[in-house]
């Protein structure tokens, strides 16, 4: 129904993954992807800046954090419609600055799903 073109995970920085060996919502889109026969963009989207983990802060500086920390790299221009896969929603400022460079960078639409939900202060 939402014509999902391409499924992007939330990108970790590579620090963090180089440190944590995987990104769970790299994995969780992986699967999501294969079981819906949707092509995968894990480097679509990159975390160029190393942010603080956002359990740690308050809602105002979970903002702060989160704002410029994504690029899109590479977005074919015929991707319009994308899904964006997340592990945890709380207060929803990585899905906002993640589908604002999608757009940015010409989708039209962005869908999200995430596995779990947090308490957001």
């Amino acid at each position: 129904e939402w014509k999902i073109e391409m499924i992007v995970p939330v990108p970790l920085h590579r620090k963090r993954k180089r440190q944590r060996g995987y990104n769970q919502s790299e994995i969780l889109a992986r699967i999501i992807s294969k079981n819906l026969g949707v092509p995968l963009g894990n480097h679509v989207v990159i975390r160029k800046k190393n942010t603080k983990p956002q359990k740690s802060l308050q809602h105002d500086d979970r903002r702060k954090n989160m704002k410029d920390a994504f690029q899109v790299v590479r977005l074919d221009k015929g991707i319009r419609n994308i899904l964006v896969i997340d592990d945890i929603y709380t207060t929803g400022n990585t899905i906002h600055e993640v589908a604002k460079c999608l757009r940015d960078a010409g989708a039209q639409k962005v869908f999200f799903l995430t596995i779990s939900i947090g308490q957001g202060n």
